[in-house]
């Protein structure tokens, strides 16, 4: 979807290409959002993530900060722009639980992008030949558009204004303290505090009205999460979840993930798709796999 416009002196486009994960069967959700809030307030978003939070935080807007302006859709990126509407873009990205990247135009010609706190989500920003503003979620889309030399990631936590530059929302004190170490002096959390918090944590994760699933490789990691997810997810649900897993034949990633599967109830509770490859698809993929990752990095 493409959508085009004038904020008084600033002429904007954008795109965006959806991948529906929540309210999927409604046009009302598919972005840019083109939102007109009273008389003196328009809105034009284009997001990439999931907001967590969204269903709490607009309640927020409406209950503590007397906003009154209805969603027209139940997509949780709207969100975003009711925040920044209600509480001014700054605050409003402190308030964000989740992983997001986005671009907010403003009826007064004001520009404002923001990246997730921990880089989840990619976002990149340049400038054409003429001096005008682009930016995209992959680099690949600036090609020919803009100034090589232009090309700057926004990095994790922070946001970028015209006027402000690079400004960093998200300041924790880990960041800055070399010697921070609460646990050296704070009583250490019980084995059921880390358990309820990761549970959660899994849970505000467990938001989507399409199916899903899990990628299970055998490591430590994949298999807690997947001890913790299945229960909440047969709460929900009598079927098998999707799990997969990429390994080579009897590598010991898959062996590992297929005695995880065991381990969780088997066939009854796990519907298992192993993915089986050979050192050749490995190499006949990896410059497609680089094309698309646009970077050499592993993970």
């Amino acid at each position: 979807h493409i959508a085009t416009g004038r904020n008084g002196n600033l002429m904007w486009s954008m795109g965006h290409q959806r991948l529906a994960i929540v309210d999927p069967n409604s046009s009302s959700a598919d972005m840019p959002f083109l939102l007109q809030f009273g008389q003196d307030k328009r809105v034009q978003l284009v997001a990439n993530g999931e907001i967590y939070n969204h269903k709490t935080l607009y309640k927020e807007l409406v209950d503590d900060h007397g906003w009154k302006e209805d969603r027209i859709s139940h997509s949780d990126c709207e969100v975003i722009a009711h925040a920044c509407a209600c509480l001014g873009p700054e605050q409003a990205v402190t308030k964000l639980d989740g992983m997001f990247a986005f671009v907010l135009f403003q009826g007064n010609g004001d520009i404002f992008a923001a990246r997730d706190r921990v880089g989840i989500k990619p976002l990149y920003k340049a400038t054409d030949y003429n001096g005008n503003y682009v930016f995209s979620s992959e680099l690949k889309a600036l090609v020919g558009h803009v100034d090589a030399s232009s090309v700057q990631a926004i990095p994790a936590g922070h946001y970028w204004t015209p006027k402000t530059g690079l400004v960093r929302y998200y300041q924790p004190d880990w960041l800055f303290d070399d010697n921070f170490a609460p646990w050296l002096y704070q009583e250490q959390p019980s084995d059921e505090e880390i358990r309820h918090a990761f549970t959660q944590a899994v849970q505000k994760r467990m938001m989507s009205d399409v199916e899903y699933g899990f990628l299970l490789s055998g490591g430590v990691d994949s298999c807690v999460l997947s001890h913790v997810l299945l229960p909440l997810y047969r709460k929900e649900n009598d079927t098998p979840i999707p799990c997969f897993t990429v390994g080579m034949e009897n590598s010991p990633d898959l062996m590992a993930a297929k005695a995880m599967v065991d381990a969780l109830g088997g066939p009854q509770y796990v519907d298992h798709r192993p993915r089986i490859f050979t050192g050749n698809d490995v190499y006949d993929l990896i410059p497609k796999i680089i094309y698309h990752m646009e970077t050499y990095e592993a993970e």
